[in-house]
């Protein structure tokens, strides 16, 4: 799924790309009371490279590149326990 592509200039180039899927967790009414829901949203990234990159070069870096700064507030690294948290 990882894939990337330049969108602006001629060095150093903006690129922006999408990485492994993340869990979206949302809760949601449900017959009067709250759900828990998850699904899937892409990972997003964009930053300045000294070279164009294609999607292997990208698979290869994905490991060690953040996320941007502004969508930090929505990532979690926290895990959830199993059940239901209500």
């Amino acid at each position: 799924m990882p894939k990337i592509a330049d969108v602006a200039g001629d060095g150093p180039y903006l690129m922006a790309a999408v990485g492994r899927p993340m869990e979206w967790d949302q809760v949601v009414p449900f017959y009067g009371r709250r759900q828990l829901v998850k699904g899937g949203v892409y990972s997003f990234y964009e930053f300045a490279s000294p070279r164009l990159l294609d999607d292997a070069a990208w698979r290869e870096m994905l490991g060690s590149q953040a996320h941007p700064a502004w969508i930090a507030p929505f990532v979690s690294h926290q895990t959830l326990p199993e059940g239901d948290p209500f």
